[in-house]
């Protein structure tokens, strides 16, 4: 028997809950616990049950493409339809927009080979592309931005890793920050003994302000912009 299960992303997180009612469970990488149902609340999760959530600051990251762009109206996302954190950042994404001045073009794939003809359509329709958290993307992110840019598009990322991929700008989430914040739970439940019911759930406390040196000028985008002032730069 093990002292505790850590498990990453949500359909983990949900099979280990289903598994065991005792030994404490500390997800990572879950975009809404509550929607989930892993926690009854972020506060107050109740059960044996508690952990880290990726959700992403989207109404920043959203508002980067007026900042960069004021003409920028459509902006396209592309998920996989059989991930429950996808489903859940598009729903967001579609209810803040409007409130930015844009309207979400959603295209949902359910396989990797599906990549080339979702971004084939959506680069037809958008004025820029924002890229969520979402596994299937992240493998494909390298097509994502090569297509975007060939278009002229501009792009944003919900996390740092999608920068290095070829996204223009995130200010998101870093993932090895993310797993620091959630190793810090687990020694409270471990060594401080205390209840994973009385240790509150919590999103990413530092978000990381990237952008890539290439793609900005690919697209040929002023560097002295205020997106790019005290963000680290990937050449």
């Amino acid at each position: 028997k093990v002292d505790l299960i850590y498990a990453i992303a949500t359909p983990a997180a949900q099979s280990a809950k289903q598994s065991t009612n005792d030994i404490p469970i500390l997800f990572s990488a879950v975009t809404d616990p509550v929607v989930a149902e892993l926690v009854d609340s972020m506060e107050n999760p109740s059960g044996n049950v508690t952990g880290t959530s990726d959700a992403s600051p989207m109404d920043r990251q959203l508002q980067l493409f007026k900042d960069l762009d004021s003409n920028i109206k459509k902006v396209g996302i592309i998920f996989n339809t059989s991930e429950p954190n996808s489903q859940v950042q598009v729903e967001m994404a579609k209810d803040l927009a409007p409130s930015i001045g844009l309207e979400i073009v959603e295209i949902g794939i359910s396989s990797i080979s599906d990549m080339p003809q979702a971004i084939d359509s959506i680069v037809k329709k958008v004025d820029g592309i924002y890229t969520i958290t979402d596994n299937m993307v992240a493998s494909a992110i390298n097509i994502v931005s090569e297509k975007a840019i060939s278009n002229k598009l501009i792009t944003v990322g919900a996390e740092d890793s999608h920068v290095s991929g070829g996204i223009l700008v995130t200010d998101g989430i870093s993932y090895y920050e993310l797993g620091k914040q959630t190793a810090q739970m687990a020694k409270e439940i471990l060594v401080d003994k205390t209840l994973p019911s009385n240790v509150p759930s919590q999103t990413a406390t530092n978000t990381k302000k990237v952008f890539n040196m290439k793609t900005l000028k690919a697209l040929e985008i002023d560097e002295n912009n205020e997106v790019f002032k005290d963000a680290s730069k990937i050449d």
